[in-house]
């Protein structure tokens, strides 16, 4: 009975929120830009550029283009007289992510600044295709080169990005939580050379999470 009334007040208070904030319709434009970066517990950050068309101050879709690499690389593939190309060590990617937002009414303010909750599920769509360079060793020197390359693998993963948002005027700080299901060396495992697998050299993962900070503006 508690919970039912402290849910119901809870609406009634977002609702409210809502209706005050549309009558206050001040300065509400249709566009929104952001940048935003992650760190993410598969040692890899994000970077990316988005727009967002805003058909009220609470709804918009739209998307971004950004890229994401290892910090610190998990695999390196070798054998006799041969290894991984150091500068392919760290696993990096370009990708789209077009992506819906839900921002809250403001819940509450602390002088100019408004405090909300948003939420930004997305599909990343990564570059289908990988090649990566590998160094013939003969007494430690690197005599030659080969490559590698593939094109199977996970390029298409779900995410989405959760968190508190800081309004003043037209701009927005948000930090938040953010969950993937993206298998970064999933296509790093579909490579061989001179009859090794890759796979042997990358872990199995089911996604990431990780935290991200945004600043947008509203134009």
């Amino acid at each position: 009975m508690k919970l039912r009334f402290l849910i119901t007040s809870l609406l009634f208070s977002v609702i409210s929120a809502a209706a005050s904030d549309l009558e206050r319709d001040d300065g509400f434009t249709h566009n929104r830009a952001a940048i935003s970066g992650s760190l993410t517990s598969v040692d890899t950050w994000q970077l990316d550029f988005s727009y967002h068309y805003m058909f009220c101050k609470y709804v918009g879709v739209g998307g971004a283009i950004g890229a994401w690499k290892q910090i610190l690389s998990d695999g390196y593939p070798n054998g006799i007289g041969w290894a991984l190309d150091d500068d392919d060590s760290k696993i990096t990617n370009l990708y789209l992510r077009p992506s819906l937002v839900a921002v809250s009414p403001t819940l509450f303010k602390i002088r100019d600044a408004g405090f909300g909750v948003m939420a930004e599920p997305g599909v990343m769509m990564c570059i289908p295709y990988e090649s990566v360079t590998i160094d013939i060793v003969h007494d430690l020197i690197t005599t030659d080169y080969r490559h590698v390359s593939s094109n199977r693998g996970q390029w298409l993963s779900l995410d989405c990005r959760a968190g508190l948002c800081v309004n003043v005027y037209r701009c927005n700080f948000i930090i938040g939580y953010e969950i993937s299901n993206l298998d970064i060396f999933s296509r790093r495992r579909h490579m061989s050379y001179d009859g090794i697998s890759f796979d042997r050299f990358y872990d199995r993962s089911n996604g990431f999470q990780g935290a991200f900070a945004s600043l947008t503006y509203n134009f």
